[in-house]
């Protein structure tokens, strides 16, 4: 299993009860509520993973700042994700 899923599945163990109430709150529909934790979650997974020169350099280009800015903020983003998660950050890579 690659570190990522471990971390995904931690993260659902410890916060997807919460997440799932607040997506129901959202939606209204239990079954709604939880594919909206799903693909939330899935889609910040996958960018996490996708931390690729020219994502960076496009995200840089969006904002006007430059490249190694964004490389900070990213790195500082999941410095906190993995703190909350309770797990190191290389293992998110």
């Amino acid at each position: 299993m690659a570190d990522w899923e471990s971390a995904f599945g931690e993260l659902l163990v410890a916060r997807g009860s919460a997440l799932r109430s607040y997506a129901y709150l959202l939606t209204g529909d239990p079954a709604a509520a939880s594919d909206l934790v799903q693909d939330a979650l899935l889609r910040v997974f996958s960018r996490l993973r996708v931390g690729t020169d020219v994502v960076q350099l496009e995200i840089a280009d969006q904002l006007g700042c430059a490249e190694g800015t964004v490389k900070r903020h990213l790195a500082d983003a999941r410095a906190k994700l993995a703190a909350q998660l309770g797990t190191t950050e290389e293992s998110m890579r």
